[in-house]
Parts: structure tokens; sequence; C-alpha cells
């Protein structure tokens, strides 16, 4: 499985092409349905242009679903990154741009770590001198990493470590991402606020688990 172009856009800048391009609807276990929440206290308004003119913002909310089977926790060494993971269980553009305000995002139908399918996550860097929201540096300097670094996810019992196989950097429009559905874990992100030009792709490869 391919995609093309992936990449978190920024919260204004709706783009529904990159959230159509997951098609597989796999389902996460009953245990994980069974402990989707809401996000307390997400009030994200989302502003779009009509016609020229700026519409009113909306709040948006999001649902999210936790559980053995998901991710709650991504930990990077080497840039010293440690961020929580959403698992957002709608695929509209509106509720993962708002999600990504939060943290990093799992795309919904990408894997657990159930189903040994690989995990994608997506999530903003920002180069900005002043940023208020630190979730806009969530995915900052993974262009650093390299061949043999480690990546951590955790849920509440384990944690999962991988291994970067490869990082790769590429015009939005040139992106493609590789799903192999081989266990491993896919990271992605723009190189800088409100940029439509580069985008850094990280691939890792499982390595195992440990409990917590």
């Amino acid at each position: 499985m391919t995609l093309a172009g992936f990449a978190p856009t920024p919260v204004e800048e709706i783009n529904n092409f990159f959230f159509s391009l997951f098609i597989a609807r796999d389902k996460v276990s009953e245990e994980v349905e069974n402990k989707i929440n809401d996000i307390p206290n997400v009030s994200v308004f989302v502003t779009k242009t009509e016609n020229g003119v700026a519409a009113k913002p909306k709040p948006v909310s999001i649902k999210t679903a936790s559980g053995a089977g998901l991710p709650a926790q991504l930990r990077i060494p080497k840039i010293d990154t440690e961020i929580t993971v959403l698992n957002p269980i709608s695929e509209e553009a509106p509720v993962l741009d708002a999600a990504l305000l939060r943290g990093a995002v799992r795309y919904p139908t990408s894997g657990t770590f159930s189903d040994g399918k690989t995990i994608f996550l997506f999530g903003h860097s920002s180069y900005l001198p002043v940023v208020h929201n630190q979730n806009f540096k969530a995915f900052n300097e993974i262009q650093k990493l390299s061949a043999g670094d480690a990546v951590f996810l955790r849920d509440g019992t384990t944690e999962y470590e991988y291994k970067v196989t490869e990082v790769n950097k590429t015009k939005a429009e040139d992106t493609v991402i590789t799903i192999k559905n081989d266990g491993g874990l896919v990271l992605s992100t723009c190189n800088s606020f409100a940029s439509k030009d580069d985008r850094f792709v990280v691939y890792t490869s499982f390595v195992k688990s440990y409990a917590l």
C-alpha cells in the first residue's frame, strides 16, 4: 500500500485528499472499542475561507479510542522527544487536524499493536521563533534520525521498540509513503509550519516489546 503526498496540513488548510487515501476499514479489538472516550476540554476552532470571506469558526470535538492495542505515548531518545499519541475514531480532516493540536496522531485505519500491521503516525513541526502550542513542534527534528536509531511506543502496560531503517525528505507532490503492513512504524510530518514543500518520512522496523 502506498500513500501519495501524505503529510499533516496546517489547521486552516484542510486537504481532504490526504485523508481519502486510506481505504482499509479494519476495526480495532472489542476491548479497544469499548474504551472510546471524548477528549476532555477540547474546543478547537477551524476557520475556512468561503468565496474569499472567512467563515465563522466552528468548534471541533474529538472522539478517541484507548486500550492495550493502541499507542498512547511516543518516545524518541535521540531527539529528546516524548509526546502523547492520540487515536481519533473519525477520519474526517477537521477532526484529524484538531487532534494534531494535542499531540501526534495515529491514522484511524492504520495498524495497532495487536494486528501486526504498520502503525502510521503523523504530527506537526514548526520552526517559528515563538510557538505557544508545543504540539506544533511534535515532530521537530525527526529528520535528524538515522538508520539504527531507536523509537519507542507504549500503551498502558507495554513498551514497543522500533529501529529506524530509512529517513526520506521529498517534495510534497512527490511523496509516496509505503505501508508494508509488516508490524513496523512510520512517522511523517512537514518540515515547517504552513509549508507545502518538503516532507520528512521515517520508516522503522519492530524490534521487541517490554512489560512496563
